[in-house]
């Protein structure tokens, strides 16, 4: 016979480990350890910070995108990802040296293509807790 989890004595499946993080929505919710203690904060895709940050992106560089590659373009979402969705951040190096977060730092980081897997990492990262309310970290 299966052991009840001690975090439900009635047994059976408890729903609130599905319960979405509203707070995290606007404030942002920290992704697991990157790795030598490394993270971010990170906001829903459906925050109105981002949505704001998108939508201003778009409005600055319309006629840029319009003209512009698929992966030209990912620039632009760079910069949204840089202001609206990573909140914070906590021991994050570039080139051995301590990177505080900023907003500037962010930019720079998520606009430069070199960095562009890291920039898949945080949107998909933003992308997954929206759809589960739950960040990778916690467990299902």
């Amino acid at each position: 016979m299966a052991e009840k989890k001690k975090n439900n004595p009635a047994g059976g499946f408890d729903l609130s480990q599905w319960r979405k993080d509203v707070a995290g929505a606007e404030n942002g919710v920290w992704t697991p350890d990157l790795g030598q203690g490394a993270r971010l904060k990170i906001r829903y895709i459906k925050s109105q910070k981002y949505q704001e940050e998108f939508r201003e992106a778009i409005r600055l560089h319309r006629d840029d995108l319009r003209s512009s590659t698929f992966d030209d373009n990912k620039k632009y979402l760079g910069e949204a990802i840089a202001r609206g969705l990573v909140a914070d951040w906590e021991n994050i190096h570039l080139d051995g040296k301590p990177l505080e977060y900023s907003e500037e730092n962010a930019l720079k980081i998520f606009t430069d293509e070199t960095f562009s897997a890291f920039r898949d990492y945080v949107f998909d990262f933003a992308q997954q807790f929206e759809n589960t309310g739950r960040s990778k970290s916690r467990t299902a």
